[in-house]
């Protein structure tokens, strides 16, 4: 795309003072009453005089002059420089080509400040598309640090969680090590991807919950799911395990009674809502300050920046979370 915009652009250009070119041409002619016939000499003739009076001083203007001197503060210096070269330009173009001084050395300044004016713009147009790219870049490099930083953590608590499970109830391991399996490909396949299914993320957080239910038979744990199957969305891979995650290590335990953690998730349109629910055991949601959470802060801010909102509520007796966000 941007190499068609450079192309466009330079065509654009030189289109716009090869027609300027052209039309003192035809002033000429018809100063001098010459012969408007296009044949092969006089297209030879037109691009040699092309090359004098546009080409060279152009380029030479750009490249020398403005480089080398107005782009450096040597102004007056730089002024008697394009003094000299249009001053050049006319004269060589008088005696080879037999044109009008005068409308030689108005359209050779012209040139100029129109050639000079095309290069300019281009070089502010790419800088800005060099400075928005190198944004991109840190942007796509800070995302993928963050998701990064999601595996590890992810694995750790769930590691914990079949430790416990091997401990107090052996009988249940080989089909948790199934689950387990199912969670690991999952979030090695999905580290690889800027954005996954929802579907497929609702399917991994499935096995997730099922896996904990095993652990927490005495929490009372509710998943309600209203998606539209037909609809293809996409969201961030493992974005929201991580609220997920704390409700069931800070709120949710198995040694207590009355323990509940409530979710939901819907769509409307492309709107994905969020929210979970849990008794008030621990202040893991609370605590801004753990990897987890600000992880996921992080990233719905680089991801979907003002398409997001995040409120996390705390009472004596629950921590709830509310997510909305525009896939």
């Amino acid at each position: 795309m941007k190499l068609f915009f450079k192309i466009g652009y330079n065509i654009l250009a030189w289109v716009i003072l090869i027609s300027l070119l052209f039309l003192s041409g035809i002033v000429q002619r018809d100063t001098d009453g010459s012969s408007g016939t296009i044949n092969l000499e006089t297209i030879l003739s037109f691009f040699a005089y092309a090359s004098v009076h546009l080409f060279l001083p152009i380029y030479f203007h750009h490249l020398v002059l403005i480089k080398k001197l107005f782009y450096k503060s040597r102004l007056v210096l730089y002024v008697i420089s394009v003094f000299l070269l249009v001053t050049v330009v006319t004269v060589v173009s008088y005696f080879a080509f037999e044109t009008s001084i005068f409308i030689t050395f108005v359209t050779t300044i012209l040139a100029l400040i129109i050639g000079a004016g095309f290069f300019m713009s281009k070089e502010a147009l790419t800088n800005k598309l060099q400075l928005e790219d190198e944004k991109e870049s840190q942007v796509e490099m800070k995302m993928k640090l963050l998701q990064e930083q999601v595996n590890p953590h992810f694995l750790y608590n769930v590691l914990n969680s079949i430790y416990n499970l091997a401990m107090f109830k052996p009988k249940l391991m080989p089909g948790v090590i199934l689950k387990l399996s199912d969670l690991f490909r999952y979030s090695l396949e999905s580290a690889k991807e800027q954005n996954v299914s929802l579907l497929d993320e609702i399917k991994f957080i499935d096995n997730y919950i099922d896996l904990q239910r095993l652990r927490l038979e005495k929490t009372m744990i509710t998943w309600e799911k209203n998606i539209n199957q037909l609809q293809h969305l996409y969201i961030a891979p493992m974005l929201l395990i991580t609220f997920i995650e704390n409700s069931f290590k800070h709120g949710a335990q198995a040694t207590v009674d009355n323990s509940y953690i409530n979710l939901k998730i819907s769509t409307q349109k492309s709107i994905l809502f969020f929210s979970i629910k849990n008794n008030a055991m621990d202040n893991g949601l609370e605590n801004t300050s753990r990897i987890g959470l600000k992880n996921v802060k992080k990233r719905l801010q680089l991801i979907y920046p003002n398409r997001h909102k995040l409120t996390i509520t705390k009472t004596l007796n629950s921590f709830q979370v509310n997510l909305e966000i525009q896939l």
